[in-house]
């Protein structure tokens, strides 16, 4: 299973070839972007703590120690 990157931001992020699309394919993982534009710092952090819990406890197959998060 490929690692994960874990991506959130704002509209810089929310498009079909973000930063987070680059780095995703160089580094050969799975991307999650969380992106929306225009959500400010405080909606990006809770996504990000959101979708890192719901993951941990939902998806057995996901080992945290193998997701990296970029913001």
């Amino acid at each position: 299973m490929k690692k994960r990157l874990l991506v959130s931001g704002c509209s810089f992020t929310d498009m079909a070839r973000s930063w987070g699309t680059w780095v995703a394919e160089y580094y050969d993982l799975n991307l999650k972007n969380l992106a929306v534009a225009s959500q400010g710092n405080g909606l990006i952090s809770r996504k990000l703590i959101h979708d890192i819990e719901y993951s941990i406890k939902n998806d057995k197959k996901l080992n945290p120690l193998e997701s990296l998060v970029g913001i």
